[in-house]
């Protein structure tokens, strides 16, 4: 949970630090960073731990045909719009198909038994 904490806190101050040094996105783009609630919070932590998984582990992201920092600001109005779980869902898988399709990894190598971080890819 304080990792999520540590997280959550770094991605909403990395959001105010951009709106407030590009004013041109701060007036087009709707993001509303105050009067934040639970399920918000909740929400926006799990925006965030999609976009860190997206950005180490899908091909497209890796290639480098996305900004993916500005991909993130895109999403932000249309994500902080949704009304329920079910809603977000359908944004998320929306984005993330957006992206292209991933093939299954053929040649990956079995991630060590030592390893501290073992992602679990299913």
């Amino acid at each position: 949970m304080r990792k999520s904490f540590i997280a959550l806190s770094f991605f909403l101050l990395l959001l105010q630090s951009y709106a407030q040094k590009n004013t041109s996105f701060d007036k087009d783009s709707n993001i509303e960073i105050q009067n934040i609630g639970k399920t918000q919070i909740l929400n926006l932590d799990l925006l965030g731990r999609v976009w860190g998984f997206l950005k180490y582990y899908h091909p497209e992201i890796g290639k480098g045909n996305y900004n993916w920092d500005y991909e993130l600001f895109k999403i932000l109005p249309k994500y902080q719009d949704i009304k329920n779980d079910i809603e977000r869902d359908n944004v998320l898988i929306s984005w993330i198909d957006n992206l292209g399709e991933v093939k299954p990894c053929k040649k990956c190598k079995n991630v060590n038994k030592d390893a501290i971080l073992k992602p679990d890819l299913d």
